[in-house]
């Protein structure tokens, strides 16, 4: 999982880690990067952000 954001000031705080319990618990995954989102959204730390699920990268 990947997470890209164009904020000047990302790079001093840790996005977040997404803990992923089972490959194919797809739909518990997309509730954990939702969440994560929403709390960094709120805390002004992103301004836009792309979340790829690949097979490769989870």
């Amino acid at each position: 999982m990947f997470v890209y954001t164009n904020h000047k000031l990302s790079k001093n705080y840790p996005l977040t880690t997404l803990l992923i319990d089972s490959y194919y618990n797809r739909k518990k995954l997309e509730s954990q990067a939702d969440k994560a989102l929403t709390i960094l959204s709120k805390l002004g730390i992103i301004e836009i952000a792309f979340i790829t699920l690949t097979k490769e990268n989870i």
